[in-house]
C-alpha cells in the first residue's frame, strides 16, 4: 500500500479521486515503455491510497518504487504521484475500512 506524499493533491484533484473506482497507474521500467495497470483507489482523510494484491512483490508495486516519474491516470487525466510506504497499522487498517465502504 503507498500514499503520495500528504497534501500532493489539491481539493478538486481529491474531489476526482474520491469519485473514481478505477485508476490506472502509469510506471516506466527499465526497458523503457511506459506500462499501466488498473487499480481501486480510495482517498482516506485528505490522502489517497491504493494497494497491491500482490503486496511489494507485486509488479506495478516494485515498478512505481523503483521509478522516478510515475504517475496515476484518472478521468483522463495524467497526475505525477510520489508513492510512499504506509508502515503505521492504526493507518493501514483505516485505509481498510475506506476500501470496505467504497467497494
Amino acid at each position: 500500500m503507498g500514499t503520495p506524499r500528504k497534501n500532493q493533491f489539491d481539493a478538486h484533484t481529491l474531489g476526482v479521486l474520491t469519485a473514481t473506482d478505477e485508476i490506472d497507474v502509469e510506471t516506466h521500467p527499465a526497458s523503457g515503455r511506459s506500462r499501466r495497470t488498473t487499480i481501486w483507489i480510495v482517498v482516506e482523510g485528505g490522502n489517497v491510497y491504493v494497494r497491491a494484491v500482490r503486496g511489494v512483490g507485486g509488479r506495478w508495486y516494485r515498478e512505481v518504487r523503483a521509478d522516478a516519474a510515475p504517475a496515476v491516470i484518472a478521468e483522463g487525466r495524467r497526475y505525477p504521484v510520489h508513492a510512499v510506504p504506509v508502515q503505521d497499522e492504526a493507518e493501514i487498517s483505516r485505509v481498510t475500512e475506506a476500501y470496505l465502504r467504497k467497494y
